[in-house]
């Protein structure tokens, strides 16, 4: 099963997240803030980050850059980007970055 780096502020859907994936049988470990997202998922050993863009500490678009520019564009884990922000510029610069 993969592992999956779940990175939300929010406790509600954070929980939620995690809950369901370790149902279905999958390693999961969630962290609330940019700093230790950073931090974790460029020395982590993870298949897919779960990743919202707006965190304290860190903007999730420098997570994502933080973890493109350690293991490069074509390695390292899958990225989906989780947000509420609905602006267009948002949606391209995670794509951009390789979420």
């Amino acid at each position: 099963m993969p592992r999956i780096l779940i990175v939300e502020d929010d406790p509600m859907i954070g929980s939620v997240l995690t809950s369901r994936l370790s149902e279905d049988g999958h390693v999961v470990q969630l962290l609330t803030d940019g700093p230790s997202a950073k931090l974790y998922s460029q020395f982590g050993d993870f298949d897919i980050i779960l990743l919202d863009l707006g965190l304290p500490g860190l903007d999730g678009l420098e997570v994502l850059r933080a973890v493109r520019e350690s293991q490069g564009a074509d390695k390292g884990p899958s990225v989906i980007v989780t947000t509420a922000r609905g602006q267009i510029d948002d949606r391209v610069k995670g794509l951009d970055l390789g979420g």
